[in-house]
C-alpha cells in the first residue's frame, strides 16, 4: 500500500466497517474481462481476519454461468464517504473507508446454505429470519472466501 498512513489493520474497525455497509462490489471475470456486480451481502469475521461474504442469486442468469466457469473473484467495499472543501481546488479532499480484495466464490447446499441465508439477512434486520425448505430451494448463496484484502481511510 502506497499511502501506509492510510492503512487501516485494526480489525474491530474493519469488522465495524463490514457491519456498517450494505452493499460489496464483485467483479468476476467473464470471458477474460471484468463483470462487476453490485451485490447485497452477509458476512463472518474471524478473530484473526479471516473474511466470508454471503451473496444470495437466482437459480440462472450472467452470473451463475460465469461462477461455474470462473469462481475467483475481486470485491470492493467503500464508505463513509465525506468531501472536505478548500479555497482551491488541490485543498480539497474526500473522507472514505474502503476494503479491496480477491477471493473464490463456491455455491453452498444443505445446512451450509441455510446458515449462510441467516447470515446474509441478520446483516440488514438484526434478529433472526426464519427460511422453509421451498424459499433455500429457490435460490443460490454464494460463498465468497476472501483470501486477501486491505483496508484503507482517510478520515
Amino acid at each position: 500500500m502506497r499511502r501506509k498512513e492510510r492503512e487501516v489493520t485494526d480489525l474491530q474497525e474493519i469488522r465495524e466497517f463490514l457491519e456498517t455497509q450494505e452493499v460489496c462490489r464483485v467483479a468476476f471475470v467473464d470471458e477474460g474481462a471484468p463483470y462487476i456486480l453490485p451485490l447485497n451481502y452477509g458476512y463472518e469475521f474471524g478473530e484473526q481476519g479471516a473474511l466470508t461474504l454471503y451473496i444470495h442469486s437466482g437459480k440462472l442468469g450472467k452470473k451463475m454461468d460465469i461462477v461455474k466457469e470462473q469462481p475467483y473473484v475481486g470485491v470492493e467495499l467503500d464508505g463513509n464517504h465525506q468531501l472536505v472543501t478548500g479555497k482551491a481546488g488541490c485543498n480539497y479532499t474526500y473522507k472514505y473507508f474502503s476494503l479491496v480484495g480477491k477471493g473464490k466464490v463456491t455455491l453452498l447446499e444443505g445446512e451450509e446454505k441455510q446458515a449462510g441465508l441467516e447470515k446474509l439477512m441478520a446483516h440488514f434486520t438484526k434478529e433472526p429470519v426464519a427460511f422453509n425448505e421451498k424459499m433455500i430451494g429457490a435460490v443460490e448463496l454464494l460463498k465468497l472466501e476472501v483470501t486477501s484484502f486491505a483496508c484503507k481511510k482517510n478520515a
